[in-house]
């Protein structure tokens, strides 16, 4: 993630403008990968969302993974949010495993930055 950040111009710093939360949970016996991407907005600003699916493989186990982007400087409102379900071979191999990640990474953040 951090490296696909750094493509995007996105740097880690001290006195961020914002934040970046990722989390990351694994999920048994799930079989819709999906990835969604939502865009937030307060007052008189709207919601939004897409949800596309990403047919990686069909065994039990599921990696969610959340990213969320705050703004720091208002009250760390939510403005950007990714959310990435998918299926993983456990016996992958770690060449396996980050192949299969950096595909999803690059899905998550087709919609990053968010539109207007």
């Amino acid at each position: 993630i951090d490296a696909k950040l750094s493509t995007m111009g996105l740097t880690r710093s001290d006195n961020a403008d914002f934040y970046i939360d990722i989390q990351s949970r694994e999920l048994m016996n799930r079989n819709n990968p999906n990835v969604g991407v939502g865009v937030g907005g307060g007052g008189g600003g709207g919601f939004g969302g897409v949800s596309v699916g990403v047919p990686l493989n069909t065994n039990k186990y599921t990696r969610e993974i959340t990213i969320d982007f705050v703004d720091k400087s208002q009250n760390e409102r939510l403005f950007w949010q990714a959310v990435s379900e998918s299926t993983y071979k456990g016996n992958a191999s770690v060449e396996q495993r980050e192949a299969t990640l950096t595909k999803l990474v690059d899905k998550i953040f087709k919609g990053y930055p968010p539109q207007e």
